[in-house]
């Protein structure tokens, strides 16, 4: 089962950014795991080469058995020509207490490398932070870009 979930990251010069999240669930037998993200992430104006200010995801393990969630990314994509590599992957960041961004973990772009999340006991919500860098990886870029994420969870 699959879920999409869309956050947007807004940067002055008319560049927009969006997280797309996909979460992957996977149940064994008569327990059930699953995730809910509770609330968008939006990170609001952010100026080229600018950090946001940390923003809180919550995400709900739903099912009836504890879950253990990876997570993996694209580098940031350009919406008009799907030109990718906008903003590189690891300019989004995480981390469970509030930790300024150079001591977050980055996000992954590598196919099919994802990066330990957290392990969620069942109906438990678990809180992160996020932040992100509008380092363009071309100062000049004006436009709208994307952002892709999934999130696997498998039960424990």
């Amino acid at each position: 089962m699959k879920k999409q979930y869309f956050f947007s990251l807004f940067l002055f010069f008319l560049v927009t950014i969006e997280v797309l999240v996909v979460s992957e669930v996977q149940a064994e037998t008569l327990v059930t795991c699953g995730i809910t993200i509770n609330n968008p992430l939006t990170f609001g104006g952010v100026e080229k080469a600018q950090k946001s200010s940390a923003r809180i995801l919550n995400i709900t393990n739903t099912g009836t058995q504890d879950v253990s969630l990876q997570v993996n990314a694209t580098n940031w994509i350009d919406r008009a020509t799907e030109t990718v590599n906008v903003i590189d992957a690891k300019s989004t960041r995480f981390s469970f207490s509030l930790l300024p961004y150079g001591q977050q973990i980055s996000l992954n772009a590598t196919a099919g490398e994802f990066v330990d999340f957290a392990d969620i006991p069942a109906g438990v919500t678990n809180s992160s932070y996020w932040r992100a860098k509008a380092q363009l990886n071309d100062p000049l870029f004006l436009g709208d870009i994307f952002q892709e994420m999934t999130f696997e969870a498998t039960c424990l």
